[in-house]
């Protein structure tokens, strides 16, 4: 047998291998499209800080890390600095040990989905260290903090699709009731 003879096995149309990727595609451009909204101003900012101007403008004066500097000379600057890595700490071993008992207890059908977790626990920490370290009452400090929700809502929503996107790119895994 010649090998123009054999025949060659056909996979499924172009039409529909397309329409079985396209949600893979959807939620990659989504989540590209959010990561750009969430960490495009942070990237920006880093870039500026090293203008010499004294505004955020295009075409650059200079180079500079006299913005840097000023913070690396400041009292003010080195204490919140020093404030934010205990409070990080102690937020890190809080989650560490709530993380543990909820996986351990399973009390996560309590508190709910995966995106009530994620917003919750940044809220709710945010919103008690606001209220202490500013000392502002927790009805002052919730009114500050919710400024902020809405990006807990994006962040909660890309989490969804990045999970959903793993469960429909690993359809092995077990699902969870």
């Amino acid at each position: 047998m010649s090998a123009a003879s054999v025949p060659i096995a056909a996979g499924p149309p172009l039409r529909i291998r397309i329409k079985r990727r396209l949600p893979g595609i959807a939620s990659v451009l989504v989540m590209s499209f959010a990561l750009l909204l969430l960490f495009g101003p942070v990237l920006m900012l880093a870039l500026f800080s090293f203008n010499d101007s004294s505004i955020i403008s295009l075409p650059w004066e200079g180079f500079t890390t006299r913005w840097y500097e000023a913070a690396w000379n400041s009292h003010e600057a080195k204490e919140a600095i020093l404030n934010s890595l205990l409070v990080a700490s102690l937020v890190t071993i809080g989650s560490l040990v709530l993380g543990t008992l909820a996986a351990w207890y399973e009390t996560s059908l309590l508190i709910g989905s995966l995106p009530a977790r994620l917003l919750l626990g940044g809220m709710l920490c945010g919103i008690v260290y606001l209220a202490f370290a500013a000392q502002l009452g927790l009805s002052k400090a919730f009114l500050g903090s919710m400024a902020f929700i809405p990006g807990d809502v994006v962040k909660a929503f890309v989490a969804a699709l990045v999970g959903r996107a793993v469960m429909v790119g690993y359809p092995l895994l077990p699902a969870r009731s």
